[in-house]
């Protein structure tokens, strides 16, 4: 079975609420999803990627192609060429498969199953096909069929057209982390979690039908605020998974975004939108160390 390419992984932590600003007329705009922290010695900037688009949502803004320009360094969540190992899509099918024996529809309440039952039938399949699999790995197939059935493409996602980019220009590239740490976050999951990402990715997806003219609006017009409400509201009723998926992750972060912010080149740094914004995101880690932060 296989529901789309590994790229899914590198939207690592609620890849679901970044898939939500899809349609985007970026040109003209006055601000950007797009930081730079300037050193004495270097400038680094933080652009927060839309992991699917469609590809009449390029050209990009060309502030973001600038600070790519000026990048000498591309840096992104994974190295994307670990995406490509032929062995990736069976490490991850390992990893899904349910240990036990048990039935997705006896990992899941009732409510839960029926609700998730009726939505991946709207997109053709059928729950039964996820019979033997893990709850996290039917929420990430879920919300990759209707992402895809919308039109949209990880081919087209920021974070690969970058990698392209830096590929093609030999530009290089880092990861902040691993596919194979960004696979262990979902598979380590206690069953309870597990409910909650599906519950959560049902719920993204009635937010991504009723609310995405507004979010769009918002990225458009660069008012962060009201977006940061938008994209962290989604994980307010799930503190723990807000923790394992955003905060730790941003905290290790910072050691390696450092290092950069230290260095003698410039930078370019691609994550997930969610993991800049707020009191625990990147940005305001690195303005409580000192870091001025300006938005572009």
């Amino acid at each position: 079975m296989k529901f789309g390419k590994s790229r899914i992984f590198q939207a690592g932590a609620f890849w679901l609420v970044l898939l939500f600003w899809l349609q985007l007329p970026v040109s003209g705009q006055d601000k950007s999803c797009l930081w730079k922290v300037e050193t004495e010695t270097c400038t680094t900037y933080f652009l927060g990627s839309i992991h699917m688009l469609k590809k009449e949502n390029y050209p990009l803004n060309s502030v973001i192609e600038d600070a790519y320009n000026q990048a000498q360094i591309v840096v992104f969540e994974v190295n994307l060429d670990s995406s490509q190992s032929p062995r990736l899509q069976q490490k991850i099918m390992m990893k899904a498969m349910a240990k036990d024996g048990k039935s997705l529809q006896n990992r899941l309440s009732p409510e839960v199953y029926e609700r998730a039952a009726r939505e991946i039938k709207e997109t053709g399949v059928d729950i039964s096909q996820f019979s033997l699999f893990e709850p996290w790995f039917f929420a990430v197939s879920l919300m990759t069929l209707k992402v895809r059935q919308l039109g949209f493409d990880p081919d087209y996602g920021i974070d690969n057209h970058f990698f392209t980019k830096a590929k093609e220009d030999e530009k290089p590239v880092l990861g902040l982390e691993t596919l194979d740490f960004q696979i262990n976050l979902f598979a380590e999951l206690n069953l309870e979690d597990q409910e909650a990402i599906v519950q959560q990715t049902l719920d993204e997806i009635d937010l991504m039908e009723e609310e995405l003219e507004k979010m769009v609006e918002f990225w458009t017009a660069g008012e962060t605020t009201q977006l940061e409400e938008m994209v962290l509201k989604s994980f307010k009723d799930y503190p723990h998974i807000y923790n394992t998926f955003l905060v730790q992750r941003n905290q290790k972060w910072i050691g390696t975004i450092e290092s950069l912010l230290k260095g003698d080149q410039n930078s370019l740094i691609i994550t997930g939108t969610a993991h800049l914004l707020g009191e625990e995101g990147v940005l305001s880690l690195l303005e409580e160390k000192g870091y001025k932060v300006e938005q572009l």
